[in-house]
This record gives C-alpha cells, structure tokens and sequence, in this order.
C-alpha cells in the first residue's frame, strides 16, 4: 500500500518522489518536511558512483540552489542535505561526494577545488 504524505493542498505519493521532486520543493521553499529530509538523506546513502558517468545537474538547478559550481545531480542533493541535515561529524557531503568524483575521474582538478572554496 502506497504511503500517501500530505501537502499544500494536494497528496503525494512517497513513490512518486524523486530526486528532481524535492529539490523543486527546497527551492520554492527553502526548507523540506522531516519525511522528505530522511527520504532524501537515505537514497543519497544508497547511490554508488563508479566508472559510469552521473547525471548532470541541470543550469537551473545549480542556480536556484546557489551552487552555480556543480557538475552533477548528486552534488546538489549533497548540499540540500548539507543545508536541511548536516552531519554532526566528518566531511560535508558536497566535499565528500566532490572528492569521490574527482577520484573516479568525473571532475576535474579545477571543478573539485572551486566547490571547496
């Protein structure tokens, strides 16, 4: 059985939600309900880079979330987690999931030191 979330005015499915879903609710709002922050935080500690190459982050994306530095998607969930849920030990995300990038060859030198500015 589907796990229905209510919302302003409408329902969502929590199947229904993707990575791009909520980084259009944090830029319209700011802000993520606490489901949807675990939700998050949990596919974001699945996803496994190797050698295939990630999804791009889209221009607007990167814009609205004031990352204009960031090459893929992941880089852009990093730093929703990191601003909605940041750990309290370690590495941020946006460094840790960068520096895993720029191992594995997706970024480059140039692209990896400008987000860690």
């Amino acid at each position: 059985m589907p796990t229905i979330t209510p919302g302003a005015g409408v329902t969502e499915r929590r199947e229904d939600w993707t990575f791009k879903s909520l980084l259009q609710d944090f830029a319209s709002d700011k802000k993520l309900s606490r489901a949807k922050r675990a939700w998050l935080n949990d596919e974001y500690d699945r996803i496994q880079l190797t050698s295939a190459t990630p999804a791009l982050a889209e221009t607007l994306w990167c814009d609205e979330l004031y990352l204009p530095q960031a090459v893929y998607l992941v880089q852009l969930i990093a730093h929703v987690l990191d601003q909605q849920k940041p750990r309290k030990e370690g590495f941020d995300r946006l460094t840790e999931i960068s520096k895993e990038l720029y191992t594995l060859g997706h970024l480059s030198y140039e692209e990896f030191d400008a987000l860690n500015r």
